[in-house]
């Protein structure tokens, strides 16, 4: 969740509001990505997590290994702080 909320306040900053993840994957990739604003490895990042998020939440066949959430938790994190050295540096809002 913290990746759609993360990538929600970068589509607002832009003036760009969306309902749904399906929706948020899409505006993020057209105005983020395509556009060479977040590299492309963020959006890569934005898809496979949320899918993962949801193989984990409803297909009962899904596991996960150890070394996969790990580099899963470094990925959330570096998503969350680049969107958030995008918004200070474009947006200059300030973080505390």
């Amino acid at each position: 969740m913290s990746l759609f909320h993360a990538a929600s306040a970068v589509l607002f900053a832009e003036g760009i509001t969306v309902e749904s993840h399906s929706a948020l994957k899409t505006m993020f990739g057209l105005h983020f990505v395509k556009t060479g604003k977040i590299d492309k490895k963020y959006g890569r990042w934005l898809n496979k997590l949320k899918d993962e998020r949801e193989n984990g939440d409803y297909d009962i066949f899904t596991s996960f290994e150890r070394e996969d959430a790990k580099e899963d938790i470094n990925e959330v994190e570096e998503f969350l702080s680049e969107m958030k050295r995008f918004l200070i540096q474009n947006h200059g809002i300030k973080f505390s």
